[in-house]
Formats: C-alpha cells, structure tokens, sequence
C-alpha cells in the first residue's frame, strides 16, 4: 500500500519567480527523502493557490515528510514569504 500526502496552500504571485527557484530546491529534497515514490507541485498564479502531491511507500515515511523541518531544509525557509500552508496525509 502507498500513502499520499496533499498539501494545499497560498503564495504571493508577484514573489513566484523566488518562490519558483526555492520550490525546484524543496522538492529535489523530497524526491532525495527515503520512501518517496512521486512529488508534483502547481500553482495558479491568478489566485496565489499552490498544491503538492507525494506518494510514499509506507505511512512513516509519509509522515516523516510532515514533520517540522529543521532550519537546514528548504521548506523550512517557506515562512519568509509568508506563505501559509495544510497537509493532509491519506
């Protein structure tokens, strides 16, 4: 069985373009993180509106990926564009 993880969101789309450049740098890291199968992200720059998709190969590992980054990783820089965020795990 795999675990999907969803992530929704709100950006500022007049900061895309550095938003964009951190996003490539985050998600290289999770496709990096042990158990990762997929990871997809979109953004609809009309509505700031973001959305993530992952696959997992077990629930831990799922789970791992929603825990609090640590200040090396780069999600963890996210909240400097006050970008907000939801996850659910499924």
């Amino acid at each position: 069985m795999s675990y999907m993880r969803v992530t929704r969101g709100r950006i500022d789309p007049a900061r895309f373009d550095e938003l964009n450049k951190l996003g490539q740098e985050i998600a290289a890291t999770i496709r990096r993180l042990p158990g990762n199968q997929s990871y997809v992200a979109g953004v609809d720059l009309a509505s700031g509106r973001a959305q993530t998709v992952s696959i997992w190969d077990t629930e831990e590992d799922a789970r791992r990926e929603t825990s609090p980054a640590p200040t090396s990783h780069p999600g963890s820089r996210l909240s400097a564009y006050n970008s907000t965020h939801q996850s659910s795990l499924r």
